[in-house]
């Protein structure tokens, strides 16, 4: 659905933040890699970068070309030493600040062959582990399933989740090996001892789009005692329209953890075009919610099919927090509005929707 909000439960982007440290961290190494391929007049624009890491390996780099950067000058662009909290960023982080790391890492890697990609998957640093994976998914090599298949056996938690996250997302965006990766998911669903690794396998089934082969199990794992998995399994069956998964989304929107509430509001509100009474109402209930991101996918689900049931309450929100991009798209969506279009001001979209409230 072209219209469809951005979704803010996270349970398919998780960083893997808990990986045990084992190796020690390259991120300083592959930032060195990816600025020695800038010139240099770009690279002066890296001091300003939100993070130290960036900012110390910028100053390496230019003052390896010969470059001269007085104290003051360091001090101007607020340079520190790389702090060990910046192992802990993922690319949510990096893209709020404004920062290039991300690319930076992303640039090196791409660089590396692939055997060179397989020991960065124990890196310490959160994104050097996430974009090894994004890197090796690109490429979806033979080498890369049969390694991740192995990986989905091995007795670390966190290396059976990782070998999960590559092959739900291997060769995109056709996934040319999801016929042979779909039972070893199915098993780890159903199986697995660890939360993280029965989520990753549940979010999995929602790229593979594996709806026939895995819809009892996710259904099944809707009960699931773990909130993480039940968030999962909203994103699993997110774009299945059957009948089935579309009752059970609609009882994860009653779910006790807000973030199960909010991750299944999205996937019926917005992430699919099935409309019918019984959604509807489910997306109702949520304007409600105790949860203020909840209400705000359940508003731009009943915006998506232009209820009308909203509209007083809309321009009400959006008179006192007009800076929700969520409100705002919701508005934006319950006038027609194409997002191609010049955006509108604030006035003269509360305008058009009162006049649309009194008809």
């Amino acid at each position: 659905m072209e219209d469809a909000l951005h979704c803010t439960c996270d349970t398919w982007n998780k960083p893997l933040d808990n990986l045990e440290p084992s190796r020690g961290t390259r991120l300083e190494s592959l930032v060195s890699q990816a600025l020695k391929t800038y010139p240099t007049e770009v690279i002066y624009s890296f001091l300003e970068d939100p993070f130290a890491i960036v900012r110390g390996k910028a100053v390496e780099e230019l003052e390896s070309r010969g470059e001269q950067l007085t104290a003051e000058h360091l001090l101007a662009m607020g340079f520190s030493p790389p702090r060990e909290t910046d192992l802990e960023l993922d690319e949510d982080d990096l893209y709020s600040l404004g920062s290039e790391l991300w690319l930076l890492v992303f640039q090196a890697l791409r660089s590396l062959d692939t055997q060179a990609l397989y020991p960065l998957l124990e890196d310490d640093a959160v994104l050097v582990r996430w974009k090894t994976i994004g890197a090796l998914r690109i490429r979806g090599e033979i080498d890369t399933f049969e390694r991740a298949q192995a990986m989905c056996h091995d007795p670390r938690d966190k290396m059976r989740e990782i070998g999960v996250q590559i092959l739900c997302q291997l060769g995109p965006p056709d996934s040319p090996l999801r016929a042979q990766s779909v039972p070893l998911l199915l098993e780890l669903l159903v199986k697995d001892q660890s939360p993280s690794v029965r989520a990753a396998a549940a979010t999995g089934f929602g790229f593979l789009e594996a709806f026939e082969q895995a819809r009892n199990a996710l259904v099944a794992a809707a009960k699931d005692g773990s909130a993480e998995v039940r968030e999962a399994v909203a994103f699993g069956l997110g774009c299945d329209e059957d009948p089935l998964a579309t009752t059970t989304l609609i009882e994860l929107m009653e779910d006790g953890d807000e973030d199960v509430r909010e991750c299944a509001t999205w996937c019926i509100g917005t992430l699919r075009e099935h409309d019918s009474t019984a959604i509807r109402e489910a997306l109702l209930r949520r304007l409600t919610d105790s949860n203020e991101e909840v209400r705000f996918e359940a508003f731009a689900g009943m915006a998506v099919r232009k209820d009308e049931r909203i509209l007083a309450q809309l321009i009400h929100d959006l008179e006192t927090a007009p800076a929700r991009s969520t409100l705002w798209e919701s508005a934006l969506l319950m006038l027609g509005r194409n997002r191609e279009e010049p955006e509108p001001a604030l006035g003269e979209v509360l305008n058009e929707l009162k006049q649309l409230l009194i008809g």
